[in-house]
């Protein structure tokens, strides 16, 4: 119902597939205006189903109950929806998680070819549950129907562990690529009004990140690499200014402990309604010095590629598939999750050395024209699809 990295994922296989067949969205009632937007600017036509999943916290027993109940009424209302729109070419590709939506996924892969693409592993579980998970997966591997995608070589290597063989052997990487015209329209604009109409100072070294402002994308981190950065060495560090971009919006709480880092005014926090659309957003990031992401947990970040396409130097965590993108030294800075002092001592480096920050953002920039092209990956879900349709 939000932006995020699936939603755009799926969006540049809309773009590319819309070309040669018809593509409707389905999407729950109250998902963000800015994605129907974005599905009106690709032609893409969508309709909505009255009913979503319930994601909010559960920590009692019986608010356990009604998040796992409401998730089986939204995979029931959207199976029902689904098969009366089957027809004999119709194939669905669709964001249910194989671990949560075992029942939904076997039951529409009855119906029509379905695929499922798996962003992230998923870690830190108790063993019973893995144990269910692999029964899951090895149920749901020998349906003829379904066929698993991989957003990055990180997700295949879970599913290795998960799927049968024959399954897994047809398992293709798909990441999540970088509109490459879009880039470089963006490369084209002069967006030095956003200076001023986002209170960013000009004089300054600016250090963006881009994420929900939740601990798993590491804003603390980030907050106490700013502190340290600030205040173990004002004269020299002095003209550092840290901005978040989030789509998020941010509690009491987090205003709270926001101002307990000794930041002052160097840090400021944009939010995803103040900035409008997607191209307002690239447009912003132009403006960066330095691409900085302190994730905990992740996949391959849309963020990363999009700033490394910019020609951004970027600094980020040695976690899951970041490192697919960016090669230590040579595309990028890589540190160790929730470390805020190498965080820090990365930013400083990049800030003191502008000739390899330079280098460091010109070969990010051809590392991802080279790999992530939204186009190419986009055609190999289609020959996917194109083959399902074959084999019915």
């Amino acid at each position: 119902m939000e932006w995020g990295g699936a939603q755009i994922y799926f969006f540049q296989l809309m773009k590319e597939v819309r070309k040669e067949h018809e593509v409707i969205a389905v999407m729950p009632e109250g998902s963000n205006p800015q994605l129907l937007k974005v599905l009106d600017e690709l032609k893409v036509g969508y309709e909505m189903v009255g009913s979503h999943f319930d994601t909010g916290p559960a920590f009692s027993l019986s608010r356990k109950i009604q998040r796992h109940l409401s998730k089986l009424r939204s995979e029931f209302d959207f199976y029902c929806f689904l098969i009366k729109r089957i027809s004999t070419q119709t194939v669905f590709h669709v964001d249910f998680g194989p671990w949560q939506c075992f029942l939904f996924l076997w039951f529409l892969s009855g119906k029509a070819p379905v695929f499922v693409t798996v962003h992230n592993p998923v870690t830190g579980h108790q063993w019973w549950r893995d144990w269910l998970w692999k029964i899951k997966f090895r149920v749901l591997g020998k349906r003829k129907n379904l066929r698993f995608f991989a957003s990055n070589e990180d997700a295949k290597n879970f599913l290795a562990k998960y799927l049968p063989k024959k399954a897994f052997s047809r398992v293709e990487v798909t990441y999540s690529g970088v509109d490459l015209e879009e880039i470089s329209s963006i490369t084209e604009a002069n967006f030095e009004h956003f200076y001023e109409l986002f209170g960013i100072p000009r004089d300054r070294f600016l250090v963006f990140c881009v994420g929900q402002f939740i601990d798993r994308k590491g804003r603390w981190e980030f907050l106490e690499a700013a502190e340290k950065l600030l205040s173990g060495n004002p004269v020299e560090d002095k003209g550092l200014f840290f901005v978040w971009l989030s789509n998020s919006e941010l509690s009491e709480e987090d205003r709270r402990r926001i101002e307990q880092f000794k930041v002052g005014e160097n840090f400021k926090l944009i939010s995803a309604k103040s900035i409008g659309d997607r191209r307002n957003y690239l447009g912003l990031l132009t403006l960066a010095d330095l691409f900085v992401l302190p994730s905990r947990v992740e996949g391959l970040p849309m963020a990363i590629l999009e700033a490394m396409a910019l020609g951004k130097a970027v600094v980020s965590t040695k976690i899951n598939a970041i490192p697919e993108a960016i090669k230590h030294a040579e595309t990028g800075l890589l540190v160790e999750p929730k470390n805020s002092d190498q965080l820090a001592e990365a930013i400083k480096t990049l800030k003191d050395n502008e000739s390899l920050r330079r280098k460091l953002g010109a070969n990010a920039k051809r590392f991802v024209f080279g790999r992530f092209d939204s186009k190419q990956i986009a055609r190999i879900a289609l020959r996917a699809y194109e083959e399902a349709f074959l084999v019915r």
